[in-house]
């Protein structure tokens, strides 16, 4: 079967150079310009591997960055950096790697050996709720996080947060701005930790005990 990946690029030198190694490397290729238009082509197609040039990363905005990490639990995804003095794409392996090396290693012992995904489609939309995060449905004093969400979908949200969580977590949580109060269960899929990276800190949450009268709410202000 083809491996079908995706570059995310802004347009120039740099992605043309990228473009040329990657087809000499006997791959399906697929490229955008932005974090957002990556996360859009993976909604339709389904990819093998993701491929970032680091400068574009650094120039996205903060919304599209925490974007990106629901793709690094997911896929084999590399951060490339073009070395005009040496004429070399210079690889930083992230994501579901197990390995390093070069750019043809990734291709061949991460790609070519991950079966094509797509993510999910459920739409984000940056919306700012105030929170009260706790680990467990008693939300005692010494056990709750006052946070806000970064951004929210009918099947989950981020939050922001600072404390140490774990990937199957899980977690209650009361929407201030909803007229029902009622704690809404979670399980969290990943975690962006502060300090670790240039980005939001916080965890993304998939829901699993919200009443349909608080996603009718949500859904009737936000997805009208």
């Amino acid at each position: 079967m083809d491996t079908r990946v995706l570059l995310v690029c802004s347009e120039g030198v740099t992605r043309d150079k990228y473009q040329e190694g990657l087809r000499n490397l006997g791959v399906q290729l697929d490229t955008v310009s932005s974090l957002k238009e990556l996360y859009d082509a993976m909604v339709k197609t389904p990819y093998n591997g993701v491929l970032i040039d680091i400068i574009t990363k650094i120039r996205a905005s903060q919304d599209e960055k925490v974007l990106i990490h629901t793709v690094l639990e997911e896929f084999p995804l590399v951060q490339l950096k073009w070395d005009d003095e040496a004429g070399i794409i210079k690889s930083i392996f992230l994501g579901q790697v197990k390995s390093c090396g070069t750019l043809e290693d990734f291709i061949n012992r991460e790609c070519r050996l991950f079966n094509a995904r797509r993510i999910r489609s459920s739409v984000r939309k940056n919306i700012h709720f105030n929170v009260t995060l706790a680990r467990d449905h008693h939300f005692h004093d010494n056990n709750v996080e006052h946070t806000a969400t970064i951004n929210m979908s009918k099947g989950g949200c981020f939050l922001l947060s600072v404390e140490k969580w774990e990937r199957g977590d899980h977690a209650w949580f009361i929407i201030n701005e909803l007229k029902d109060h009622t704690p809404i269960q979670g399980t969290v899929r990943w975690q962006v930790e502060w300090g670790k990276s240039m980005t939001i800190p916080g965890i993304g949450i998939e829901f699993q005990d919200i009443k349909e009268v608080q996603l009718q709410e949500f859904s009737d202000k936000y997805y009208a």
